[in-house]
């Protein structure tokens, strides 16, 4: 039981500094065209090996 609330602790605290992350990428890229370029290219890449772990484990 201890180690479900740890887990899911975590778990929040996660989404919560993804989010704060997401923000401050957004402020910024409206201010640098390079950056929101390179930033969408990295979470292209991100998502296609996140897509391949699943295929991995079906």
């Amino acid at each position: 039981m201890k180690s479900t609330m740890n887990f899911a602790k975590g778990l929040g605290l996660g989404m919560i500094a993804g989010v704060a992350a997401i923000a401050t990428y957004k402020c910024m890229c409206k201010h640098n065209r390079r950056l929101a370029k390179k930033g969408n290219r990295a979470a292209r890449a991100v998502s296609d090996i996140m897509e391949d772990i699943q295929d991995l484990l079906n």
